[in-house]
């Protein structure tokens, strides 16, 4: 399995270097809910912090909303 790798410019940082995506699976919690199992995405710098998509920061965010609407059976968008 290979694993995916991208350069980012980091602000936080001050720096560009190359990021390995990884994937964690993490109970949260969405309004009245607080254990949905959801697979998050990070991106992981040579320090093996983890960080959110620069390209789109609310990528985990709509994945938890997606899996509480799964759950109590709304349509999804």
């Amino acid at each position: 399995m290979t694993v995916e790798k991208r350069e980012f410019y980091n602000p936080e940082k001050e720096t560009t270097e190359i990021y390995e995506k990884e994937a964690v699976i993490e109970c949260v919690k969405v309004k009245d809910i607080d254990n949905l199992m959801v697979l998050h995405y990070y991106w992981k710098d040579s320090d093996g912090e983890l960080w959110n998509n620069f390209d789109d920061p609310m990528e985990n965010v709509r994945s938890d909303f997606n899996a509480y609407r799964s759950r109590v059976g709304f349509i999804q968008p």
